[in-house]
């Protein structure tokens, strides 16, 4: 059985996520995160946890903070929210389950969103303020947000 961290309550039954709280939001090259964005994982977390609540499928997180060296590996933007901890990657490989979760992202207050052109299994949110928001937009290497 899960531990407490790893599951959260739904109508009295338990509800698995496939994320372990703040281990899976860990950059994944060297499973760390500077001390002054554990707050922004927590705002992360706490979100995830909604949705997860509000879906009938788990979370599949891909990335959450992502140091410089992974950032740039994985040819993330320069001032990417991910080196702030202010975003998270969520795998949705089927088109009606990408539906409900950009839908319950909306629901939960989410104002920037992104799918990846390359990779449209993928959707991207994040809380960075100094972005543009609200803002839903495709992501293409070639043609920038469109």
């Amino acid at each position: 059985m899960m531990e407490g961290n790893n599951e959260i309550e739904k109508e009295g039954k338990e509800l698995e996520i496939s994320f372990t709280a703040m281990d899976s939001l860990l950059c994944r090259c060297c499973r760390s995160v500077p001390a002054e964005y554990l707050k922004n994982l927590d705002q992360i977390k706490k979100i995830l946890i909604r949705l997860s609540r509000s879906l009938p499928f788990k979370l599949i997180i891909l990335s959450g903070y992502r140091c410089l060296r992974h950032n740039a590996r994985v040819g993330g933007e320069k001032d990417s929210p991910h080196r702030k901890g202010l975003a998270v990657d969520i795998y949705c490989p089927k088109p009606k389950e990408r539906f409900l979760l950009i839908k319950q992202m909306i629901l939960v207050g989410i104002q920037r969103i992104i799918i990846y052109e390359e990779m449209p299994s993928v959707i991207h949110f994040d809380l960075d303020e100094n972005k543009p928001r609200p803002f839903f937009a495709l992501k293409s290497k070639e043609k920038g947000y469109v």
